[in-house]
């Protein structure tokens, strides 16, 4: 069997396709240890309640974002705050005092945002991008907003949503995709053809709960959002991302680990696994044709 490339990038065993052989040797899913709380509900801003926490390391530092509510026995998201904590180790938190929002009067508290268009506040770090934009998150109240930061707690809202086919409950993330250097979007949506499952029993708005995906090149023009797919019989538009809409039947034979990507120049080959030869190569051309994803032909690592 031909190797299987993958460069300096980190794997996730969660089969065998990686796997040549294993003697004396299993793969174990090791659960997480539960471990004290991190965030203590101690404030008056937080009475009803934490949720929906961001936590990223970043350059040494462990930092915390995270959803608080001032009133007790409420899940409006129109009192919403964002509260920040931070940690040197990961076990003992802080929550510093920073004076940027005010609450009853004071501007001694943790919130960095009471901006009622960015309530589930989802921020990431952007290596990538410019100082002033270095930090990056969307938020959401109906239609969902990006907003920018230099260091993760000046934050600017940008004016207009990128997304409003709703609805966007829960919390609403983004990132850039270190494979293709693109935003990528994962919002909660409605699959109206689907079905209910563990447990639930009724519809939600008609439907049910579903995950949609939307990407960008630039943090504010977005293509739509479309389902993503979980099973291969999924009659939706994402089925198995940009797979699907490029390679076709091939897209299968890419889920199942029968054959891999390369890249040279603009071209991407479909190699298979077992080195019988390579399959027709696909032109950037092609693939901009085929699947209107052509910033992938000459981005993507071979595998």
């Amino acid at each position: 069997m031909e190797p299987i490339h993958i460069g300096n990038t980190r794997q996730l065993f969660v089969d065998a396709h990686l796997i040549d052989s294993l003697s004396d040797a299993r793969l174990v899913l090791h659960p997480p240890t539960r471990g004290d709380p991190i965030i203590e509900i101690d404030k008056p801003w937080e009475v009803g309640g934490v949720a929906y926490a961001v936590l990223l390391r970043d350059d040494g530092l462990c930092r915390a974002w995270y959803r608080c509510t001032p009133e007790p026995d409420t899940n409006s998201t129109a009192k919403s705050l964002t509260a920040y904590v931070e940690s040197d180790d990961g076990i003992s938190w802080r929550k510093p005092s920073l004076g940027l929002v005010e609450f009853q009067g004071s501007t001694d508290n943790n919130l960095v945002c009471d901006d009622p268009d960015l309530v589930n506040f989802a921020p990431f770090k952007d290596e990538d991008a410019p100082p002033v934009e270095r930090y990056k998150a969307i938020g959401r109240r109906g239609k969902i907003f990006t907003a920018v930061s230099p260091d993760g707690l000046h934050w600017t809202k940008h004016p207009e949503p990128v997304q409003t086919e709703g609805p966007f409950d829960s919390h609403n993330i983004a990132f850039r995709d270190p494979w293709t250097g693109n935003y990528l979007m994962y919002a909660r949506g409605i699959r109206k053809d689907g079905m209910p499952g563990h447990g639930v029993e009724v519809d939600f708005k008609e439907g049910v709960r579903w995950i949609r995906r939307a990407e960008s090149d630039d943090f504010l023009n977005w293509s739509p959002l479309e389902l993503i797919a979980t099973d291969d019989n999924a009659k939706v538009a994402a089925l198995a991302g940009w797979r699907r809409e490029i390679f076709g039947d091939d897209a299968l034979r890419l889920k199942q680990g029968k054959v891999a990507l390369a890249a040279t120049g603009t071209q991407v080959l479909l190699v298979p696994i077992n080195g019988a030869g390579n399959v027709d190569p696909l032109t950037a051309e092609e693939l901009a044709n085929n699947g209107n994803k052509s910033r992938h032909s000459g981005r993507r690592r071979k595998r």
